[in-house]
């Protein structure tokens, strides 16, 4: 059996990246150019995908003066099945 991988499941490759690491640090909050650097996305796929996230409840938003706050939402209505699919993927990867 071919091993499944997040951008299998998930819309787009950069969409998998950002659950996954949203689910792997889900206590802390991140702003755009950060996340940009630590995912090594291009700022135009990050800002698309962070506000589909956004937008369905998967992220929450907190704006200040001068930069955009992205956090994970533990309320979201699927998160144990998305924790639970990225915990199997990962696992699968060993």
């Amino acid at each position: 059996m071919a091993k499944t991988k997040l951008e299998d499941i998930f819309a787009s490759k950069t969409q998998a990246k950002i659950i996954e690491f949203f689910v792997n640090n889900s206590r802390k909050e991140f702003y755009q150019s950060e996340l940009k650097n630590l995912l090594k996305e291009s700022l135009g796929s990050l800002q698309y995908e962070l506000a589909r996230l956004k937008r369905i409840g998967f992220l929450k938003v907190r704006r200040t003066k001068t930069r955009t706050y992205y956090k994970l939402n533990p309320d979201y209505f699927l998160i144990r099945e998305i924790r639970s699919i990225v915990r199997k993927i990962a696992n699968q990867k060993r």
